[in-house]
Formats: structure tokens, C-alpha cells, sequence
């Protein structure tokens, strides 16, 4: 995955061209050019929850397929290469709950399995202005105008999420029907309540999950199709041609 600052390497900066011959840019150039149009083709855009078969490249999803357009090639001008990779982001919404570094262009490459931290998402249910796409973490102590739960009376331990069923009031948590016992916090004793009664009630902040995700490569894919087709010597034969190897000015 691409990680330093890639623009300063692009094939259109001076610094390039004044680093390479022009046979060799050229060839790098469309080399590059050719994986990554490859690799973004290869991910076709599927409806959200359609996932791609194991080993197979990974689904796009209109309108923010942030996978397949933030592909980029670039020169490492340590080695003299062309490197194709991806942006480095995280998932926004992974099982439900933010993903605590998890860096999804690797993870679709290459792989993953073993345990995941994750933000539980339900400290933020009730909270006026914090909905669940809202930014900031971790989240504020509730305050009075909140919606929160302040008795609780019936816990299940035992679920996954940490969770508990509450049943002894009327009322119910607007984002989540199933919770009862929820009301609308007047005072500063019931909001210091019900932020006690948070990780009691929803489990706790960071949950950890056993996951395991078969890998779905794309650039190595890319580039092993560009192999078996001969691209690089074709590519490397029409550069020569049109340039040689005289140098740039």
C-alpha cells in the first residue's frame, strides 16, 4: 500500500523526468498506468451487502467507491520502480461499529484473521446531536436534554455486544425501539446516572472481536495479469523506440 507522499513522485513532476531517461519513464509510466486501470476494472460495482467471492477482486459501491479511485502509481525513487497501490483509509462502519485501525487496502489484499477492536457505536445512542454517523470520539458524558437510560433491571450478560434488556418503564430509545426505559434526562443527578449505567447497559466502549476475512488481491492481480500477457517487455520494446536511452535535458 502506497504511504509516503505520492504526489511529489508522480510521472508528470520535473523531479521524475530529471531523475529518469526518457526511454524509462515512459516505460514505468504506462507500465504503472496499465495495473492500476486493471485493477479498477477489476472491482465491479455491486449493491451494498454483495460481497465478492473469496480470492476474487473486491466489490465497489456508487456513489463513494474510495477503493477503486483512490488507486495511484508513482516512481519510488529509491529503487527506480513503479509502484502501484492504493490510498491507505479505514472503514467508516465495520460490523456495525468504527473500525480501530483497520486499514481496508491491506486487509482486501492481502487478508486478515485474528481479533479487532471496534468502537461501540450504542455509547452514542441518545445523545442530541451525536447520531450515529456523527463524528467524535469517545463520546461526552450524557447531559441533560439526552434521551438515557436510568434504572436498569433485567441484565444479559451473555450477549455478544455486552448489552442488557430493560423492561421495568414505559418509554424507548428512539434510535434503538428494542431498549425500554428510557426517558428524557432533566436534571444533572439523572445524566451522572445514566453515564454510569452506560457501559452496564450497552457493554463496554471497545469491543474485541474474533475476525476473519479471506483475502480479495487486486493490485497483485493486476500486476500478474500484466505478466502474463508480456506486457513489461512490450512495453520496455515501444518506449525504446520512441525514445532510446537518451537522457533528458
Amino acid at each position: 500500500m502506497i504511504t509516503f507522499a505520492v504526489k511529489k513522485w508522480f510521472f508528470d513532476q520535473p523531479r521524475v523526468r530529471a531523475l529518469l531517461e526518457p526511454a524509462v519513464a515512459d516505460y514505468l509510466e504506462h507500465l504503472g498506468a496499465w495495473i492500476r486501470t486493471t485493477a479498477q476494472r477489476s472491482m465491479r460495482y455491486r449493491k451494498y451487502g454483495s460481497a465478492s467471492a473469496p480470492g476474487q477482486p473486491p466489490s465497489a459501491h456508487r456513489p463513494r467507491a474510495l477503493l477503486r479511485q483512490h488507486i495511484y502509481y508513482c516512481l519510488d525513487p529509491q529503487t527506480r520502480t513503479v509502484v502501484v497501490g492504493a490510498q491507505v483509509f479505514a472503514s467508516p462502519n465495520f460490523e456495525r461499529g468504527a473500525s480501530m485501525g483497520w486499514n481496508v487496502p491491506f486487509v482486501q489484499e492481502h487478508g486478515f484473521s485474528g481479533t479487532r477492536r471496534l468502537r461501540n457505536w450504542r455509547w452514542k445512542l441518545g445523545m442530541r446531536g451525536w447520531g450515529l454517523g456523527a463524528s467524535g470520539w469517545p463520546p461526552r458524558p450524557y447531559q441533560v436534554g439526552d434521551f438515557a437510560v436510568i434504572r436498569g433491571t433485567t441484565y444479559l450478560p451473555d450477549r455478544p455486544e455486552g448489552g442488557a434488556l430493560i423492561r421495568s418503564a414505559e418509554g424507548r430509545l428512539h434510535e434503538v425501539k428494542r431498549y425500554a426505559n428510557v426517558i428524557l434526562l432533566r436534571t444533572p443527578l439523572q445524566a451522572a446516572r445514566a453515564t454510569m449505567l452506560r457501559p452496564l447497559i450497552y457493554g463496554p466502549m471497545v469491543l474485541e472481536r474474533k475476525v476473519t476475512y479471506p483475502p480479495r488481491p487486486f493490485i497483485s492481480a493486476a500486476m500478474y495479469t500484466a505478466i502474463d500477457l508480456g506486457l513489461p517487455k512490450k512495453f520496455a520494446r515501444q518506449a525504446l523506440q520512441r525514445f532510446g536511452l537518451r537522457r533528458s535535458a
